[in-house]
This record gives C-alpha cells, structure tokens and sequence, in this order.
C-alpha cells in the first residue's frame, strides 16, 4: 500500500511532540513490512529531517516570517505536493496535533479525492484547552466528515465527536503493547477505508445495548460493510443501572473493526422496559448509507430514525424478536402502532421461526420478512467448553444430573419454578447452580432452605459470557424455566458447549432448536420442569452439537442481504416437530 503519514512539527527537534513521536514509529513498521512510505512533514527552518530505514521524508517549510511551532502556520508547499502525487497515494494518515497545516492537508486531501484517516492526538495545555482535539465545529468539522475514520485516543473524545459531527466515522486509536501490534490493527483500518466505495457500502445499526453477544455478528459485518453501530444506552448509565449485566456489556473501551456511536437520550422506565427519547437525527447522519438497520419500534428514538431515514431516501431494515408467548399487546393502539412501524419498513429481519409467526399473525407481509438464526460465537464456546473439561480432570459430583440455569434473578425467569421442581423425589440426586443476579436472590435462597435442598443449590452471582464455559464444563444439563424469554441465548451457548438443554415452551429459541439432539422441550410448570428434566436424565456430552452450524457470520449474512437487498427473502422454513416432554411422557 502506498501511504502518506503527515505530521507538523513543533520544535527544532522532529522526533518530539506525540504527533510527530507517532507518526514516525508508524510509518518506520509500515516500511519494514514492505508498504510504499512517505512521511510529510511540515516544520520551520530550524527543523532536523529525521532519518527513517525506508521511509521517504519529506520536509516542507514553514515561511520565516512565521515563527516555528505556531500553531497556526501553514506551509505554501505542502498542499500543492500533495496534489502532485495524488495518483500515487492510496491513503493519507493526518496525525492531528493542533497545527492549521494539519487540517490544511485533510481538506486538500477531500477536495482531491485522496481517502484519509485523522488521528487525533489532544494534549490538555495549561489553560485546559485540548488543541488538537477533532470536536470542534466549522473546517475541524469539514475534515472529520470528510475523512474515512477518525482515530481518537478516549472515549470522551469519541463521544464528542460522534456528538457534535453527525455522520463521522470514529473509533478508538488501537494501541498494541508493541509498535507491531498497534500497526497490525491499523492496517485493519486501513484496509477499510482502501476499498471502493461502491465495493464497500456503509450500514448503520441502531440499538439499545452492546451485548456481547452480539459483537461476533457486528465483527462478521463489518467484514463486509463499512459499519457504525449507534447505541442508546451510555456505559455510565448501564454501569449504574441495576442489572444482571457486567463490564463485557459495555462498548466504549471495545477494540472493533466497526465504529460506535452513543446517541444522547432521556430514558423513560416502565418496569423491565427502557423507553428511549431522543431529539431529531438530521438527515445528514445517514448521507452515504445504503441502510439503517432499527433494532426495535417501542421507543421513540426509534421512530425518529426511522422517519430520519425516509426522508434522506435510505433503506430502513427493521429487526424484530418478539414471539407471540412474549409479545404484551396482541390488539389495541400499542398493537396497531407495533403493526403500523413494521408495515412501513423495507425488509425485516427476525432472528428464528417464533418471531416471524408472529409477524405474519399480525397481518404483517411474509414477503418483507427475512429469517434468520439467533447466533452466538458457537465455535468459541464449544473450544472453550471442550478445553475448561479437559483442564477440571475427572468430574465432580452427579455426573449426568448436574443441572445450571443462567439468568436474571427475576419473577418471570422462574427459577422458584425451577427450584420448586428440585424438590420432587426421583430428582433428588440432581444439584443445580444458579448463575445471575438480581432482586430475587433473597427469595430464592430462603426458598431453597424451606424446600429442604440444602447444599443440592448453590448461588455464583453474575459471570461474565467470558467465564461461563468453565461453568458449562462442570454441569450436563442447561435448564431455561422462563415464563417469558423473547429467545433465551444461554440455550444456544448451552448447545454449543455440548449439554443437554431442558427448554420451556415461552422461549423464542425454542421452536428453531426443537428437534435438535440435546434439546427436551417443556412446559414451564413446575410439573413440567419435573418431567423435563427427568426425560434429559441422565445426560452425556454431545461432542458434534447440530447448533456449531449456526454461526454468527450466517446471521451477519442474514442482515447484510436485508440491507442491501441482495436477494429476495428466503420462505419461512419447516420448524422441526418432535413432540415435547410432557407429551413424550404423559
């Protein structure tokens, strides 16, 4: 690749200042790997051009009547070099310092045509101003919207500009623990942005939350398409919140080859429920985008960036989860609204059979609707699963009747159903690990005590998506009671990891997993619990789990033909019919 790194310097000394200090380590690693180098600096008389192993140095003076390091000087040569070896040039890396030479050569570069990246790198000065911080409005706003990303080095910075510059394309500077490996992920970025436009096109995806697992789709995605990801909820907000969630839920310290976007809001609650208000989304938030992709239609944010997008002419993809059993409102207004946001989008994407039952049950087109696999990193999980079994040595406890559940500890996830269960005799060699968090722990132990279960049931706390394989490692059967689950991922994880899963019918997963070896569909009784979990008893590891098919990178190929209309929507599938455990065993 045939780069230019350009940098302005402040002193006599080239190599000091970080803008300089960094453009001189990159562009030294990108020539040993064998890329075309040059490095474009701009300094005054004084200045010492550096030397640089198979790096072309290129040094344009500032005048003398100007004094060196002023920040607002500007070279009378740099632009008109930069024009002549345009043709030469597949990508130009502006280190941002707080020189006017600096977003000089940016906007030369927009007018040329010349993709480049802006690095910011922001030093707070003694009165608190932060001059080479791309926040700022008028040309610092023309050379951000102009630039195929923009690299900052916080996530304060990040937000501000995502904030203040509708549209840009921000992510956090990747830094390695060596020069390599800072260089490895910005040639990621690089390659990002060396592509065709018309090859590459830019998708935006709007949400809620950043859950993890989530992430391996956005990352399959963004394989293809030029992705930002615009979220709702703030990591300070979630952090605070009282939730079954974790630092691996938030999204700004994340190192992803999609950039974020934190979209100011005021949350109304209702129960469980956030409620998400924002203000309007200009239209030239979306210039350039094929599609946005609307991860709900319960909140007005959500209607505002579906009318944002009508107007700029931008494909609107709508995603929806819900399944007859979990949905609230099966008629009235909040029905009809629900009907009305849906029937106006171009496509919908709907992540198993359940929700798309619904759909049409609503009176919704099949023919708008594309269906795909709820996906979690499946073969991760499973290698995980497979080594943590490996390292634990020989089994501890039941082996066959080690039961876990996984979730908020809330009414409508059941686990006192669960528990209730437990308590019949022919499970009594059975012991269950309840993993999650939340208000009814208390009820639940004192529960457990009045059942008589005793050290059959033990509580973990929250554990992060990270760490559950060493639970899966040490457990045979994933039981998920939930009274109403919109899917219930922790089934998909469960699979993957090999175990036999007892699922209750209220969950979305269940009708696209029924039929699956290891999958015992239920009733979510506590005499169904009881009878499902005798029918997985007793349970052996699956070594070759049919759910390993269903990957991440075939649910990002789901969104991507969604939004960019790649083909027509496929027919809905035949679910599996096997029959459940309370018919199996009546």
């Amino acid at each position: 690749m045939r780069i230019v790194q350009h940098a302005s310097v402040a002193s006599p000394d080239a190599a000091s200042g970080v803008a300089v200090a960094a453009a001189i380590a990159q562009s030294r690693e990108l020539a040993r790997r064998g890329h075309d180098v040059v490095l474009l600096l701009v300094g005054g008389d004084g200045v010492v051009e550096p030397r640089i192993p198979g790096v072309r140095v290129v040094l344009e003076r500032i005048p003398a009547s100007q004094a060196p390091g002023a920040r607002r000087a500007r070279s009378r040569r740099v632009v008109p070099w930069l024009a002549a070896h345009a043709g030469e040039t597949d990508l130009l890396h502006v280190h941002v310092g707080g020189h006017a030479s600096d977003l000089e050569v940016a906007l030369a570069a927009r007018r040329l045509g010349i993709r480049y990246v802006l690095q910011s790198h922001s030093e707070p000065t003694g009165d608190g101003r932060r001059p080479g911080s791309l926040s700022g409005r008028g040309t610092t706003g023309r050379a951000v919207r102009g630039a195929s990303c923009v690299l900052v080095p916080t996530r304060d910075e990040e937000r501000a500009i995502g904030t203040r510059h509708a549209g840009a394309r921000v992510a956090r500077m990747p830094e390695g623990p060596t020069i390599g490996a800072t260089v490895d992920a910005l040639l990621e970025r690089y390659a990002g942005t060396a592509l065709d436009p018309a090859s590459r096109p830019s998708v935006v995806w709007m949400t809620n939350l950043a859950p993890p697992y989530r992430v391996p789709v956005w990352n399959a995605l963004a394989r293809d398409v030029d992705l930002e990801v615009w979220l709702l909820e703030s990591d300070d907000r979630l952090r605070s919140d009282d939730n079954n969630r974790g630092d691996d839920w938030t999204a700004g310290d994340r190192d992803s080859p999609y950039a974020t976007r934190f979209l100011p809001n005021r949350v109304v609650r209702r129960g469980e429920a956030r409620h998400y208000v924002t203000g309007w989304i200009p239209r030239s938030a979306l210039r350039g985008r094929q599609a946005i992709l609307i991860g709900g239609w319960d909140s007005p944010a959500y209607w505002v960036a579906s009318w944002s997008a009508k107007l700029a002419g931008v494909r609107r993809v709508g995603f929806y989860e819900s399944h007859r059993l979990s949905q609230q409102h099966h008629g009235g207004a909040i029905a009809w609204v629900r009907r009305a946001f849906f029937a106006g989008m171009d496509e919908i994407v709907v992540p198993g059979i359940a929700a798309w039952e619904a759909l049409v049950a609503e009176g919704i087109d099949p023919a708008l609707i594309r269906v795909g696999f709820n996906a979690v990193d499946v073969a991760a999980i499973h290698a995980r699963t497979r080594d943590a079994r490996r390292a634990a040595g020989a089994a501890v406890g039941p082996v066959g009747a080690r039961l876990l559940c996984v979730g908020q500890l809330i009414p409508r996830k059941n686990v006192a159903g669960l528990l209730e269960a437990m308590a019949a005799p022919e499970l009594a060699l059975c012991t269950l690990t309840v993993v999650g968090a939340g208000p009814e722990r208390e009820p639940l132990e004192l529960l457990v005590d009045e059942l008589g279960l005793g050290s059959r049931v033990s509580f973990t706390g929250y554990v992060p998506a990270t760490e559950l394989p060493e639970q899966f490692a040490r457990h045979d059967v994933l039981v998920h009671p939930a009274l109403q689950e919109v899917w219930g991922l922790t089934v998909n994880e469960a699979l993957a990891a090999g175990l036999t899963v007892v699922v209750g019918e209220h969950a979305g997963v269940t009708a696209s997993v029924r039929g699956m070896l290891g999958v015992v569909p239920t009733e979510v009784t506590v005499e169904g619990l009881r009878r499902g979990i005798l029918a997985a008893l007793p349970a052996l590891p699956i070594e070759d789990p049919e759910i390993l098919a269903r990957t991440p990178e075939d649910f990002a190929a789901t969104f991507r033909g969604a939004m960019l209309a790649e083909r027509p929507a496929p027919p809905r599938p035949a679910p599996h019919r096997v029959d459940s455990a309370e018919e199996t065993l009546a």
